[in-house]
């Protein structure tokens, strides 16, 4: 099964939109400095250059192309988040425009919002929790360990801001730790279906089967409705080996999840023309979803003896 756990990070991976930047250089008119050499040619000087510019200048008329969008004026949630931020500016109202910046992935204008909100009030600890998120899902989880500490600091009761910190270590490879904020995170909210969700997939990343279906079993039994539970139970499934329990949390774990994570399965069974149609079923239910390509590829390359 070595295979599946090594797959599982796979899961949440989708396609990163590219910038494409265009260079234009437009032509640029040289006039000619030689003398006219017929008769009757008008005189080519720098004045007469400049008049026929200017008369073309006037005479032009603009393409008519849109002026491209940004990312403010395409989202109306984030442009509301934005109108209530400027109109009356707070921490939670901060937060909020942040929260929308860290949701469409503008990472640098959520952490500029959310140092105003900790300006503001810097001893808020939802701001040093969403600060620390935002750090996190920048790439950066290090970083948010200072915040998710300030969080807790100000807010020991919050299971959130414990579940935040399970959620940095986890990212900086340091799973035990994270199972150890996860379950703190649980006894503080006893209904914190996502807490005992990060725990599952935390014993998931540990091989711990056991553990970690009876994890996902009590975060689906909180939150029954969550496609993220279901995922994770799959996972928790086929790592314990029954794959029948895996295909039907799979099932309800959305399209693309379902099938991308049928396909590792099948992947770790060996059972490659399936696991390539997975693979590609996710990919037309998620575009975005890059490794699903890869995985395609690798699933045809094992059947014919190849290797990645």
């Amino acid at each position: 099964m070595r295979i599946l756990i090594l797959s599982v990070a796979l899961v949440a991976m989708a396609g990163c939109a590219q910038r494409r930047f265009i260079n234009v250089t437009p032509d640029r008119p040289s006039p000619d400095r030689t003398a006219a050499s017929s008769a009757g040619a008008p005189a080519d000087s720098l004045s007469a250059y400049m008049a026929k510019f200017r008369e073309m200048a006037a005479n032009a008329r603009p393409e008519d192309r849109p002026a491209p969008r940004t990312v403010e004026a395409s989202d109306p949630a984030l442009a509301a988040a934005l109108l209530a931020a400027t109109a009356a500016p707070s921490p939670e109202t901060y937060r909020n425009a942040a929260e929308q910046y860290r949701r469409v992935r503008v990472y640098d204008k959520a952490l500029d919002y959310l140092t105003r909100a900790l300006k503001l009030d810097p001893k808020d600890a939802m701001t040093h929790d969403a600060m620390a998120r935002t750090w996190r899902d920048a790439g950066f989880a290090h970083l948010g360990v200072g915040d998710a500490s300030r969080a807790i600091y100000y807010a020991p009761g919050s299971a959130a801001a414990r579940n935040t910190l399970g959620t940095l270590f986890q990212a900086m490879g340091r799973r035990a730790e994270a199972r150890t904020q996860y379950e703190l995170a649980a006894r503080l909210d006893p209904v914190a279906g996502y807490a005992h969700n990060n725990l599952c997939y935390g014993w998931i990343l540990d091989g711990d089967a056991a553990r970690a279906v009876q994890a996902c079993r009590r975060a689906l039994s909180l939150d029954p409705e969550s496609p993220m539970a279901h995922n994770n139970a799959g996972l928790a499934y086929a790592l314990a080996g029954d794959m029948t329990a895996a295909r039907e949390s799979f099932a309800h774990a959305g399209r693309a999840a379902a099938a991308y994570n049928s396909g590792v399965v099948n992947l770790a069974t060996r059972q490659w023309d399936e696991a390539s149609k997975n693979f590609l079923d996710a990919l037309a239910a998620d575009p975005g979803l890059r490794s699903a390509a890869m995985r395609a590829r690798q699933a045809w390359s094992m059947k014919n003896g190849g290797a990645q």
